[in-house]
């Protein structure tokens, strides 16, 4: 089975959206980084304070949990539990199940990224559209 989208197992995952599951994933963090959010406003001081900080790190943490979705981002020998605790967080914040979608990510990794497993769908999907409708 490849790596691309065309006719592997991972072309039919976003069928109904017509977007590879890994094109989708690039375009995510890509997106986040460079569009959704900011470190700091125009209007906020240069200087470092608590407040600034915690949203630096909150975007900073928001980045980190769903480049763990995306293969191209993982280390070469990924190292076991790899994203586990950053998946953890995103089923949290989606209320997704727990042990489903740990299980599911494990076996992605497991796969090398090539074969997204359908329980990993919802955490995917969720991130999908809480970033399509965070855009104003």
């Amino acid at each position: 089975m490849g790596r691309g989208c065309g006719g592997t197992a991972s072309s039919h995952f976003f069928s109904t959206g017509g977007t590879c599951p890994r094109t989708f994933l690039t375009s995510l963090v890509n997106n986040v980084k460079a569009r959704l959010f900011t470190t700091q406003s125009s209007n906020i001081s240069s200087l470092c304070d608590a407040r600034s900080d915690a949203c630096k790190q909150q975007y900073h943490d928001l980045i980190r949990q769903y480049e763990v979705l995306e293969e191209t981002t993982w280390p070469s020998d990924v190292p076991c539990g790899f994203g586990e605790d950053e998946v953890t967080e995103l089923y949290r914040s989606f209320r997704l199940p727990c042990v489903l979608t740990v299980n599911a990510f494990c076996d992605y990794i497991d796969a090398g990224g090539w074969r997204m497993p359908a329980d990993l769908q919802p955490l995917v999907n969720c991130a999908r559209y809480s970033v399509k409708h965070s855009r104003v």
